[in-house]
């Protein structure tokens, strides 16, 4: 028998290496890479270390190498003796602050004068960004990831409020990291599909597996001295190599991340399922709003800039003849790209006189540096090469800000209902003025889709939205989760609670980290029971089961302390509403739901705290409005 086992072994073993061989042969034949299929599992930066030492060295020191890392990783290089922050539209304060060398907390209060109103303490779980231009910080509870509501700006060397957050917009510490978001400042981090932002495991960094493609197949050829001598100029087709793409792929690896735009997924497919190798509108595409000003760029628009360049256009340059992606941006590399094309032989000679030329670069007279159109105190290159001085500034007129066009990046003819899901992406995600949507009916959704879908609910056209639902056929769990829960919400505005009901608690079913939707499910049902107490403890229990799996979530929060106060059971109520209010300082339904607790506690003196900071709140309130 052990004869027989060590035979049969021997065999698999000899058959699974000439599968290999043959795949790989078959692979360089058609000139295919063996990880690009989605089973191909990633292994994370830490698995390339032990071959590519030296690579990976330099690679940790740019900024791709630690863009997201836990406190204490790095050497801090905040100010934290001034980092005082006041958000005068929500009246709030922040301020970060350090109780151990490895642990950062970011403090949220409120004053009345000189009297503290009330104060609270978030202890941050990840930082993202190499800190060369900011630092922003991130809560994590469970997997679920939140931002918080100020960053340090590295140039200036001051705080202030996070990207988004000021004039009114404040989110405090509600504001969900998704999919996409997480997509371009880190490593592979499976994301739950079908879920708003909840993450199965997180990486530390963009790595090397964002521009090569999950490493699985490469370390199995590895392990087995299954070697490539691409020394001598072989292709080792185990691992993508982008330098071996063609043009458009090459660019395609960069433009994943740093083309900025409106994001519109193909038919079944998602953000993270993209690998190098692949093109990009395979899986989604881009469009990017006009901007009547040459001179205003975003944070990362790279790709979009570098496409109006006479330089991009005239030749057949991509972001490494400029860049070594392994390395921190070195503008040395960028001078000597510049003098392969403007040197003698081509009678486009600087116009600067030698010595100038020599002591200078390219980089001042057709790189603007400058600040960004999306991120305060941060000082980016533009890579739109033109002669700046040439550029004429004009704002948009208020005007002009109703007729503003997106335009498709990946593709040169998208068709209508291609840009009709991307204007109303834009309209869901950038700018909710009601007058954007008066353009998509210029394009027309000609094929369902969930775009499609929440464009009618929105626009209160239930039926056509129902039935463009009923046509969907969703190619993957996230497509099925949405249809699920835009059907709910169809039957929700139809008053057919029974059957938004049911949705909700199907979608909540398919992907169990759904959980706003089993919140909606649970309060339906309590709306059409007959509110005794044994429906009420039954809609504590569900809650308590959600408030377990994200215990960072305002809603289900608030409508547990709701609950107790229902149910008397004071101590409990007291607890939820005030981690409510926690998380969002600002609710109304939360005080009022303390200031009710309080009054029918006859505990005069905490109820009038409460109501002088209603009063408070509502001010605030009336000024952001």
């Amino acid at each position: 028998m052990l004869y027989q086992y060590i035979f049969r072994y021997i065999f698999l073993s000899i058959f699974i290496a000439i599968l290999i061989i043959y795949n790989a042969t078959s692979c360089q034949k058609n000139n295919e890479f063996l990880n690009l299929k989605q089973n191909i599992q990633y292994t994370g930066k830490a698995s390339c270390m032990s071959c590519h030492k030296e690579i990976y060295n330099e690679f940790i020191k740019s900024g791709m190498g630690h863009s997201f890392y836990k406190p204490g990783d790095f050497p801090w290089i905040e100010n934290f003796e001034h980092s005082t922050v006041w958000d005068s539209f929500s009246n709030l304060y922040y301020e970060a602050f350090l109780n151990h060398p490895n642990e950062l907390y970011i403090k949220e209060f409120r004053l009345n004068g000189k009297d503290t109103l009330f104060s609270n303490s978030w202890r941050v779980d990840w930082i993202i960004g190499s800190g060369r231009q900011t630092r922003s910080y991130i809560i994590e509870k469970n997997g679920f990831l939140y931002e918080a509501p100020i960053t340090w700006y590295s140039i200036k060397k001051i705080w202030d409020l996070s990207p988004g957050y000021h004039e009114g917009f404040n989110s405090g510490f509600r504001r969900a990291l998704g999919e996409e978001c997480i997509h371009c400042h880190n490593g592979y981090s499976p994301f739950s599909e079908g879920s708003t932002h909840h993450f199965q495991a997180i990486a530390q960094s963009i790595d090397c597996e964002r521009c090569h493609g999950p490493g699985e197949i490469h370390i199995k050829n590895m392990e087995k001295d299954l070697i490539v001598d691409v020394g001598k100029g072989e292709i080792d087709y185990s691992i993508v190599n982008p330098k071996h793409l063609d043009i458009d792929k090459q660019f395609d690896v960069c433009q994943q991340c740093h083309l900025q735009g409106i994001v519109v997924t193909q038919p079944g497919k998602r953000f993270q399922d993209f690998r190098p190798g692949l093109k990009i509108n395979t899986f989604f595409d881009v469009f990017t709003v006009e901007q009547n000003n040459k001179k205003e760029f975003g944070i990362a628009s790279h790709a979009e800039r570098l496409k109006k360049s006479a330089c991009f256009k005239k030749s057949k340059m991509t972001c490494t003849t400029c860049h070594n992606p392994h390395q921190p941006t070195d503008l040395t590399l960028a001078v000597q790209a510049c003098w392969k094309c403007h040197s003698e032989p081509h009678q486009k000679k600087c116009s600067l006189n030698d010595n100038l030329k020599n002591s200078s670069n390219c980089v001042p007279c057709h790189l603007n540096k400058t600040g960004t159109s999306d991120i305060p105190h941060v000082q980016f290159t533009d890579h739109y090469i033109r002669i700046i001085s040439r550029d004429t500034a004009q704002k948009l007129s208020p005007k002009q800000v109703k007729d503003i066009m997106i335009f498709c990046q990946t593709q040169t003819k998208p068709s209508a209902d291609l840009t009709a899901r991307a204007y109303w992406n834009f309209f869901e995600t950038r700018n909710n003025n009601p007058t954007f949507l008066d353009t998509i009916p210029k394009y027309t959704f000609l094929n369902p889709s969930l775009e499609a879908a929440k464009f009618y609910i929105y626009r209160n056209q239930l039926e056509q939205a129902q039935k463009v639902l009923q046509m969907f056929k969703p190619l993957n769990l996230q497509e099925k989760v949405w249809q699920a829960i835009l059907l709910a919400e169809v039957y929700e505005k139809q008053k057919q609670l029974p059957q938004a009901i049911a949705y909700y608690e199907k979608a909540h079913a398919l992907q169990p980290f759904q959980y706003q939707a089993q919140l909606k499910a649970i309060l339906l049902q309590l709306k059409v029971s007959d509110g005794s107490i044994r429906h009420l403890e039954k809609a504590l229990d569900n809650l308590l089961v959600l408030h377990k799996k994200n215990p960072l979530d305002y809603f289900v929060t608030l409508n547990i302390g709701k609950l107790y106060n229902d149910l008397r059971q004071d101590n409990a109520s007291e607890k939820f509403l005030w981690d409510a209010l926690k998380i969002y300082p600002n609710s109304m339904d939360a005080l009022l739901e303390l200031e009710k607790l309080y009054q029918r506690q006859r505990n005069l003196n905490k109820a009038q705290l409460i109501r002088h900071r209603i009063l408070t709140t509502q001010k605030t309130k009336d000024k952001i409005q």
